[in-house]
């Protein structure tokens, strides 16, 4: 148990090492390639700037369920995207329409809103 906490630390860093290297997905690299990069990077990462000395714990341990696909674990979903913005901000817009010498055309186009549902019936009623 005393020596699991050194090596879990460890693989915990070069597991994070690896989700980096798969990460940028480059093409036309071999495995022994990106181990190579992983290596060199857990190198850098390490506070005394050791190499991996639990290659072969990371050979048996890569498998196990804490350690597969750490950049989507099964079982979460990707986040939604970021809704888009229809309208300028109003500080903005106000600032732009200001500036605009020609005051029958507007610089900011005003976009109409659909009505609401209590609206709508409300209208049907």
């Amino acid at each position: 148990m005393s020596r699991w906490s050194g090596i879990l630390h460890d693989v915990n860093i070069f597991a994070g090492c690896v989700s980096k290297v798969e990460g940028r997905n480059q093409s036309g690299l071999f495995i022994d390639d990106k181990q190579a990069n992983t290596l060199t990077m857990f190198t850098e990462e390490d506070k005394m700037h050791r190499n991996f000395p639990y290659i072969h714990c990371w050979k048996k341990l890569k498998d196990q369920a804490k350690w597969i696909n750490r950049n989507n674990p099964s079982g979460t979903q990707k986040p939604a995207p970021k809704k888009q913005k229809t309208t300028m901000k109003s500080s903005f817009a106000q600032l732009v329409v200001s500036s605009n010498v020609d005051d029958s055309h507007p610089a900011v186009p005003t976009l109409d809103r659909p009505t609401g549902k209590k609206k709508e019936k409300d209208k049907l009623r």
